[in-house]
């Protein structure tokens, strides 16, 4: 159930859990020490550190980790105090509107681990950072996990509030929590202050598996997580969905340019749309089987040379969990410089971009556009018109141009007027021969 902030109560035990488990109520300090054998952290960009304002000179800290827009992972013993709460992250403080331990999570039981140490910090708005993903799926003993915290480097220690992380490995797994390994040796731990704080699988894409929750004994010592995968449907229905699930699809990959069969010149560009639910690890181009570039950002484009020829053409992008999509076509390459008159059976073989099928030959050859008087075809070809009404070509010579031209030759430009005079010279003519034909009817008749 939610409650705003107000209507917390602070519980009597609550100060032996912090001792125990949580917030270290000193300061932050700047020295460069590794928690039990871990190492200052600059990555994992949604670990924050989590304060609890119980008065102005000495705010509480423990560690939390953005999984929605707006919501944000971390123990229950860290929401139990009646006062506000800001949330550190990207180098700036964010309102925590409402804080949501789990309902489960008894205070006044100083148990060894907790039950149910899991709650929600959300946001009164989204950071703007990308969340990290929580486990839909139990995690397994043995499995390498990355322990991240604003914690302390040992007992007693004061230089809490610089983000760190250690490697340690999956003891035991529980129903609801899961053991670590105790440090040393190089194996790293937890310590005051990383309460709250994620483990992550160590994959390619890191996924949330718990949620630091307590310690036996001093820091260092054997450490227990609460499993998000076990209340993942609790964390869902509290955030209103606004929980960030692993990347379980391959990315969806299209070519939009060239279309598949085309045939083009050797300077090719290829285009694709790609998405993907998680992280775009890489597109890559890959021609007849071979790498042959990558592009790191959309609009995902490649530019490259092919010889003369067919070519398979795939894109292939590789996601953070290293699953795979793909598209693929295939083209064929010609040079595109067929001078006129050569054979051809496409305006792209063609230096002139034009391929000409003339019905005559029933054959296919290159040409251009031309001008009898100002741009002539060169010897072999005449500047004619293939049909009515349209633009004039260079074409192989046989039959009789437009106007009575012979074919073989371009046609000499024809003046103003020149044929209208010439019907008049016809019609005057046959006029004459009828006059002609009638006088000598009249004659023999007489």
């Amino acid at each position: 159930m939610r409650q705003p902030l107000q209507s917390r109560r602070r519980p009597a035990a609550l100060a032996l859990l912090i001792g125990l488990w949580a917030c270290a109520p000193e300061p932050p300090a700047q020295r460069r020490q590794p928690i039990t054998d871990g190492t200052e952290d600059p990555g994992h960009e949604s670990v924050g550190q989590l304060l609890v304002l119980k008065g102005a000179d000495k705010p509480a800290s423990c560690t939390g980790t953005l999984i929605g827009e707006r919501t944000v992972l971390t123990a229950a013993h860290c929401l139990t105090f009646e006062t506000d709460y800001l949330f550190l992250l990207g180098g700036a403080a964010h309102e925590v509107e409402l804080v949501l331990p789990h309902p489960g999570f008894d205070p006044g039981i100083p148990k060894i681990p907790p039950d149910d140490d899991i709650g929600l910090a959300l946001l009164h708005s989204s950071p703007g950072v990308r969340p990290s993903p929580v486990a839909d799926e139990p995690p397994r003993v043995g499995s390498a996990v990355v322990l991240v915290g604003f914690g302390t480097t040992a007992e007693g220690a004061t230089d809490g509030g610089v983000k760190r992380s250690a490697v340690n490995a999956i003891e035991q797994v529980l129903p609801t929590r899961f053991s670590i390994n105790g440090s040393g040796g190089g194996v790293g731990n937890l310590c005051h202050g990383d309460s709250g704080g994620p483990a992550f699988l160590d994959a390619a894409e890191e996924i949330v598996v718990g949620v630091t929750s307590a310690t036996e004994g001093k820091c260092g010592a054997r450490s227990w997580d609460t499993r998000v995968d076990a209340y993942l449907d609790w964390l869902r229905a509290e955030a209103g969905g606004d929980v960030r699930l692993p990347d379980r699809e391959a990315p969806r990959v299209t070519i939009t340019a060239p279309k598949d069969g085309a045939t083009l010149r050797p300077q090719v560009s290829v285009e694709a749309a790609v998405s993907d639910d998680g992280i775009l690890a890489q597109v890559a181009l890959v021609v007849d089987g071979a790498a042959s570039g990558t592009a790191s950002s959309a609009p995902h484009r490649f530019e490259v040379t092919l010889a003369e020829g067919a070519h398979d053409i795939e894109v292939r992008a590789t996601d953070a969990s290293g699953r795979q999509g793909a598209a693929k076509l295939t083209l064929t390459v010609v040079s595109g410089d067929l001078p006129l008159d050569a054979a051809c059976s496409g305006d792209i073989e063609c230096a002139s971009d034009r391929c000409f099928t003339d019905p005559d030959q029933g054959q296919s050859y290159c040409t251009r556009t031309c001008d009898p008087d100002g741009d002539p075809c060169a010897a072999g070809l005449t500047c004619r018109e293939p049909g009515a009404g349209g633009s004039r070509l260079c074409l192989r010579g046989g039959g009789s141009l437009p106007g009575g031209c012979v074919a073989g030759r371009d046609a000499p430009a024809r003046p103003a007027g020149a044929g209208l005079a010439l019907a008049l010279l016809l019609l005057a003519l046959q006029r004459r021969r009828g006059r002609r034909r009638e006088s000598e009817q009249w004659t023999r008749g007489a």
